[in-house]
């Protein structure tokens, strides 16, 4: 479940960047030629999602980004030095395949590389993991609807469902919401809607320091078991997002902490609960 989370960051980080770099701004020979990258740290996980690319002005006003390949890139923890090995499968992602790299939470990690002839490196701090996560309720019923009458129906009548957890320093969270069947059977007949095809529903939502969440009736697409997951996450990741709410016309140039380069390294922890949504 955890690709469907990394394809929202990669689609937010490269709206935001293909948004300036396609802006009419002069742009020095030294800024076209920084390193982009996309590096997510998740707490006890293996270190896979390593980004790094560069984008290329074309002569129209569209850029495209190209992976870089060839990098030298390293994870540093306790003054020990990881490297990582590109992926062919994954042209400009790289991975390490030791598993003496533990990703810990409250410590910090650096990442570093060579490249355009300067180094660029990021650093971040894993945070901990959220804590006192509770649902209710955990089973809401619904009926199979086959008409807009139908929706409305269900829609006023089924459950909303509340996610709490605890936020004393109202630090930065986001939800994750996946289906977990195999060949989910959908709450609306085909026909009624517009037909977005027979995938797992999956949502993401905004970062917010709130300490609660509420799932809409609305919100939810198929019957069947659902995991929800709660991401404690860094301020850069909120001004990332933040950054792409912008109107592009106003933005100079994308947020990063990236230093000699582009992009975001960042880190998160997750806890989950879960709930199922039965046909009445």
């Amino acid at each position: 479940m955890k690709k469907y989370n990394l394809i929202i960051l990669t689609t937010l980080l490269s709206t935001v960047l293909l948004s300036w770099a396609c802006t009419k701004i002069e742009l020095s020979p030294n800024k076209n030629d920084k390193a982009v990258l996309q590096g997510y740290l998740y707490a006890y996980q293996p270190v896979t999602e390593i980004q790094i690319t560069r984008i290329v002005p074309k002569e129209s006003e569209d850029s495209v980004s190209l992976p870089i390949t060839d990098a030298e890139v390293f994870i540093i923890a306790d003054d020990k030095k990881y490297k990582l090995t590109h992926n062919a499968q994954r042209q400009g992602f790289y991975r390490y395949e030791g598993t003496d790299l533990q990703i810990i939470p409250n410590k910090k990690y650096k990442i570093e590389f060579d490249y355009f002839g300067r180094t660029t490196s990021a650093e971040t701090i894993v945070p901990s993991a959220p804590q006192n996560i509770s649902i209710s309720p955990t089973v809401v019923y619904a009926y199979r609807v086959s008409s807009i009458t139908d929706l409305f129906n269900n829609t006023s009548s089924l459950e909303e469902i509340k996610i709490t957890w605890s936020n004393p320093s109202q630090e930065y969270f986001y939800i994750v919401i996946d289906n977990l069947e195999d060949n989910p059977q959908k709450i609306v007949a085909d026909g009624v809607l517009p037909d977005f095809g027979n995938r797992n529903f999956n949502f993401i939502s905004q970062p917010t320091r709130n300490n609660e969440y509420l799932i809409r009736p609305i919100q939810l697409e198929q019957f069947g078991r659902y995991r929800v997951k709660l991401y404690k996450v860094n301020k850069e990741y909120a001004d990332l997002y933040n950054t792409q709410q912008q109107d592009s016309r106003n933005l100079n140039e994308p947020l990063t902490n990236v230093h000699n380069g582009l992009g975001i390294f960042t880190s998160f922890n997750m806890d989950s609960v879960f709930f199922e949504v039965r046909r009445r």
